[in-house]
């Protein structure tokens, strides 16, 4: 049987695993990932490494027994739960994801103290037991994504003498050297010299991949950024920007369903003639609800008449919710939209809290305003699924934070996240404007987010590490 051309570690599997009475079941796990290689590895023989989510994941992951889905192959790690839970909701959730985007409030965090020092034992260890299972399994290269394994070339190279490309994909943002010089110098030492192993290190957005540089230069003694190479130690490292495409067919075949175009009509029925805005996030710091609450809030301050002309419908699913500053952002979220409501009458605001990705595709095929103000993203892949499928020309405010702004800069309304004013200025052109300007954005919108696919991303990235 020949070698799959590559294999893939993620934190984040492609299926999370459940129990219904006796019988075993995969539900297709979240996040953007999944949704660009998933359709790209399907009947190629490919292994997918992933830590185990739920707890019939750990069942399996115990006995050590490799699921077969869709003709690739999903082998979950069994990570010791203190282990894993000290790398993911420690290291990973309350350090990596805060510096990347920006997020401690420096005063206050980040602390490292002995929780922190056993957290980085512990996401050393994690990404260990990653690297041996890539020694172990088949693909001609190494495909490792974000945050999480960001030690795994390192590892990998210590334990196999394999001669494989190793690539890695970071899928957040990448901070600039003086937030990242908050890291202990070990640490931070540590973790460039182990993602300089990488022989190709791949962003969203070119300021995301010169961020990375100039970290190595600044930190790693002896390391040289040049062109759209890193080079330390005799080995070089290429660094590339290649934003993640939408699959645009299995997004137009998912928002085609009976079960959407039933919530196309269910939202049509709940806005009662009143122009749309929507957004669909997680309740997630990065991604800024709160200020777009405010933004909100602010415009119908000035304009009160608009509660009875505009619904601000904000589809949020659950994000962190160990972690206590999530829990607050939480409820301050509710408390401005009940704030709002009881204001201005007529519930201007619906905001519901679920993970329902069919009422998601039936809303963004209807929306007048797409509102997506993340305060940093990687990426950010609503942005791009809305014009795919809307179908009235609907306008996208965007953050120019976002690592897709770059590529819809031409088409979107730019949104300064932190300047609620200005938001609430954007939310009210954006209803406003004429029906031509709104279709000549929507046309290049289109155009922008199906301009590549997936099969080609992912291929680009293999021909730079070959």
């Amino acid at each position: 049987m020949p070698v799959p051309e590559f294999l893939v570690a993620s934190h984040r599997g492609p299926y999370v695993y459940e129990r219904t009475g006796g019988s075993l079941h995969a539900r297709r796990g979240g996040g953007g990932l999944i949704g660009s290689i998933g359709p790209v590895v399907e009947n190629t023989g490919v292994t997918w490494i992933a830590a185990p989510i739920s707890d019939t994941d750990r069942e399996i992951a115990s006995n050590g027994t490799v699921m077969d889905e869709a003709g690739f192959k999903v082998r979950l790690l069994d990570l010791p739960r203190a282990v894993h839970e000290l790398h993911y909701e420690v290291m990973s959730n309350e350090v990596f994801w805060f510096l990347f985007h920006y997020l401690f409030d420096g005063a206050y965090l980040p602390t490292f103290d002995g929780v922190f020092a056993q957290a980085w034992d512990a996401y050393r260890n994690v990404n260990d037991i990653y690297a041996q299972a890539i020694a172990e399994s088949p693909g001609r290269v190494v495909f490792v994504n974000d945050y999480q394994l960001m030690l795994a070339a390192a590892a990998t190279r210590r334990i196999s003498r394999s001669k494989r490309p190793l690539v890695y994909f970071h899928h957040t943002p990448w901070c600039e050297p003086d937030y990242f010089s908050m890291l202990p110098e070990n640490v931070r030492t540590e973790l460039l010299e182990s993602m300089l192993a990488f022989d190709v290190v791949g962003f969203h957005a070119v300021r995301w991949a010169e961020a990375f540089a100039r970290c190595c230069e600044r930190f790693v003694q002896g390391c040289v950024a040049s062109g759209d190479r890193v080079t330390w130690k005799r080995h070089s490292t290429r660094v590339i920007a290649a934003p993640v495409p939408l699959d645009a067919e299995g997004l137009v075949r998912d928002a085609s369903t009976d079960d959407v175009k039933g919530w196309v009509d269910s939202h049509d029925a709940l806005r009662a003639g009143r122009k749309l805005l929507l957004r669909v996030d997680r309740i997630d710091l990065s991604k800024n609800p709160l200020r777009g609450f405010l933004a909100f809030e602010h415009l119908l301050e000035r304009r009160p008449e608009l509660a009875d002309e505009v619904l601000f419908l904000a589809l949020l699913y659950p994000s962190r919710q160990t972690v206590e500053r999530y829990q607050r952002y939480y409820s301050d979220c509710l408390g401005v939209v009940r704030r709002v409501n009881e204001r201005f009458g007529s519930e201007p605001i619906q905001l519901l809290f679920e993970d329902l990705y069919e009422r998601s595709l039936g809303a963004l095929r209807m929306y007048d305003a797409l509102l997506v103000n993340p305060v940093f993203d990687g990426l950010n892949l609503v942005c791009k699924e809305g014009p795919v499928i809307n179908e009235r020309n609907g306008s996208v405010l965007l953050s120019r934070n976002a690592g897709a702004f770059d590529e819809l800069a031409d088409g979107v309304i730019p949104v300064n996240p932190f300047d609620v004013t200005a938001t609430a200025d954007a939310i009210e052109y954006a209803l406003e404007l004429p029906v031509q300007a709104r279709k000549r954005n929507a046309r290049k919108l289109k155009q922008a987010s199906t301009g590549t696919t997936p099969t080609q991303w992912l291929h680009a990235l293999l021909e730079a590490a070959n």
